[in-house]
């Protein structure tokens, strides 16, 4: 799947999740005579229990593997041109991946890094907004040449003009962006 040759991770999660939840559902009413609401607890206590063991088992480490991929990439850029520039996005999906990278050797002063993706007129402080994301989880831990956000209180056209002028300024070298349970990518939701 492209999901598999991109990122080297099997993608055997939520659909996969759904139907074992429903098939469990199904054996504890048929073979066990069990209350509807019971069985379907238990089915979403096990199917959430195993999902989160496949999590922390399988693709935690592979997100982390992800940091120290995308450092090389980072390095080699700056090696070549003398300075790099990435695209982050937010969401769970991007929680370990950065807390690994912060730990990886970039000479992040070389570094300028583009936030992807915000809500319109939440503030920046609010706790949903994903420049309080990027602040927290990554450009208070590294030591950035510059961090280009998207500040949509200056007004939706304002923003896109601004930030689309500083991404046109040179190539990005690395984009991490995440790709959501319903195959989204970054904050675009199918049909997007």
């Amino acid at each position: 799947t492209m999901v598999f040759g991109v990122l080297e991770l099997v993608n055997m999660a939520n659909g996969a999740f759904y139907v074992l939840g429903g098939y469990l559902t199904l054996i504890f009413l048929t073979q066990f005579q069990w209350n509807f609401f019971l069985a379907l607890l238990a089915s979403m206590l096990i199917t959430g229990g195993l999902g989160a063991l496949m999590d922390r088992v399988a693709l935690s480490p592979i997100r982390k593997r992800r940091a120290s991929k995308i450092a090389a990439l980072l390095n080699d850029a700056i090696a070549r041109q003398g300075s790099a520039r990435m695209i982050l996005s937010t969401g769970a999906s991007q929680f370990t991946t950065l807390e690994a990278l912060v730990q990886e050797d970039v000479d992040w002063i070389k570094v300028e890094m583009f936030h992807l993706d915000e809500y319109v007129d939440l503030p920046a402080g609010h706790p949903a907004s994903f420049v309080k994301y990027l602040k927290e989880r990554f450009v208070s831990k590294v030591n950035l040449k510059a961090a280009h956000f998207v500040d949509t209180s200056i007004g939706v056209d304002a923003i896109v003009e601004k930030i689309s002028a500083e991404l046109n300024e040179a190539p990005i070298d690395v984009g991490v962006i995440g790709i959501g349970e319903n195959a989204h990518i970054a904050f675009n939701d199918p049909p997007a």
